[in-house]
């Protein structure tokens, strides 16, 4: 019975970790849209939201430590039976997928420097166009007769 208690508030707290981690895979995934269709003002607000989700979770981290090292300290409570429990292996399950949607992220997020530099480079062509024709049609001739 005293085992049990104890376990309780970890459980309570590996839970709360899977719920956080469904929560950073589904932003993760929102990213990686707004990374495949450009949209830089929504990739910045999913981004700040999962920087948050991260210190929340490093939160629950701690906490879950503090209650584990309790655990251990009541009796024998790191058995490997813990490992085959379900919320753990949801826990785990989670975590592959948030590290492959990051994965996928970075990826995407590597290739904006080459689209950033090929952008500039036909802006630059439109401006050096751009500033031919200026340079052209920005002055007058000099023996036309303007005047009515």
């Amino acid at each position: 019975m005293k085992k049990k208690n104890s376990a309780s508030p970890l459980l309570s707290l590996q839970q709360e970790k899977v719920e956080a981690l469904w929560e950073f895979v589904a932003i993760s995934e929102t990213l990686y849209q707004c990374l495949l269709t450009r949209d830089f003002v929504e990739i910045g607000r999913q981004l700040e939201k999962r920087e948050n989700l991260v210190h929340s979770i490093d939160d629950i981290d701690r906490r879950i430590l503090q209650a584990s090292s309790r655990t251990s300290q009541a009796g024998p409570g790191g058995t490997p039976e813990a490992d085959e429990d379900p919320v753990v292996h949801n826990l785990k399950a989670l975590l592959r997928e948030a590290a492959d949607l990051n994965a996928q992220c970075l990826a995407q997020a590597a290739l904006l420097p080459e689209e950033f530099k090929k952008e500039l480079a036909t802006m630059r062509e439109g401006w050096t166009a751009a500033r031919w024709f200026l340079q052209q049609a920005g002055s007058a001739p000099r023996f036309m007769d303007i005047q009515p």
